[in-house]
């Protein structure tokens, strides 16, 4: 199907995919590939592709994160809308619920009963309607960048990585410090269900563990003065997945910073992303019009070759 906007960035929640103007729209489309998780078993469906509509916001967007139940918009006057997850999935885009952030990085995560909202201070769980819960009120520096994974939630911080975690008796927060002068979290990429998720700083990438409470940092060895440009992590406890700005896929150690492998693969400049299920990492070609899909557990061997007849210089995978 064709989107009614011209795109300029999408994100999936795993069964929904939001693509934005860039600016105040917002369409959503059922892609009609989807997987319901029941911790010890999933199962997965199939439907035909749909525009679920458009959503018209007062101000530019700036972050958009979903669960199974809502789907929460920050945009840059600080308001969060959100949407109700479960109404998308009869083709109805319902809002029901809106409060604000005053941070720089205005953004609201789903989880448990309600959401992980960004403040000036730090990140505080409020209900619906933003009124606080009280059961997380924890000190984080410019906060930005979250990962949604199986054990809790990180947060991107100033001084170090803010894990949350359930907990039976109420939601319990951890504070993970970077090392001295070490560079921020900016932005996490995890593959569903799993429990570690990566993020570029630098001339390396952040590796955060939310069930052991560890954060690693892998610096990654490019060609040049290549910068590492994408990161992604296939939650295995062993590497994390790179692609360096000279074109090259990289599997690197956690604990030693060891290259294990080095697929050059993509032209000079390629700024990613890295895509990955649990077995296949994806990335794209825009100057060949093509979409290479990498086994990670066999040395990054290319599997397959999608040709595409438009330049995929968006790309998210759901249905995993």
């Amino acid at each position: 199907m064709n989107l009614t906007i011209n795109a300029d960035a999408l994100v999936e929640d795993g069964r929904f995919v939001y693509a934005s103007d860039g600016d105040r729209t917002i369409e959503v489309i059922d892609p009609g590939v989807w997987t319901v998780d029941h911790v010890d078993h999933v199962h997965y469906y199939r439907a035909p592709t749909t525009s679920v509509g458009t959503v018209s916001l007062d101000a530019p967007m700036k972050s958009i994160i979903g669960d199974a139940r809502h789907t929460a918009i920050g945009t840059a006057d600080g308001t969060i809308t959100v949407v109700d997850r479960r109404a998308l999935e009869s083709g109805q885009i319902t809002i029901v619920g809106e409060f604000t952030s005053d941070a720089a990085v205005p953004f609201a995560v789903p989880y448990q009963d309600g959401f992980l909202v960004s403040r000036s201070h730090g990140m505080a769980s409020v209900d619906l309607h933003g009124n606080p819960s009280g059961a997380v009120d924890a000190e984080c520096r410019e906060p930005a960048g979250w990962a949604i994974l199986r054990s809790g939630v990180a947060i991107g911080c100033g001084e170090g990585v803010l894990l949350v975690k359930h907990k039976p008796d109420g939601e319990q927060s951890l504070m993970i410090p970077y090392p001295k002068d070490a560079e921020r979290v900016g932005e996490f990429h995890y593959r569903p269900r799993s429990n570690e998720a990566a993020a570029v700083a630098g001339a390396g990438v952040w590796n955060v563990n939310v069930s052991k409470q560890t954060l690693h940092y892998v610096p990654i060895e490019t060609a040049g003065a290549a910068p590492v440009v994408a990161a992604n992590s296939p939650a295995n406890g062993e590497y994390v997945l790179s692609l360096g700005g000279d074109g090259h896929v990289r599997a690197t150690g956690l604990t030693d910073s060891a290259t294990i492998t080095d697929a050059p693969l993509l032209p000079a400049g390629t700024p990613g992303p890295i895509r990955l299920d649990t077995s296949r990492a994806y990335v794209a070609d825009p100057t060949a019009l093509e979409i290479y899909e990498l086994d990670y557990g066999d040395g990054l061997r290319t599997a397959r070759t999608f040709a595409v007849d438009a330049k995929p210089d968006l790309m998210v995978e759901i249905g995993r």
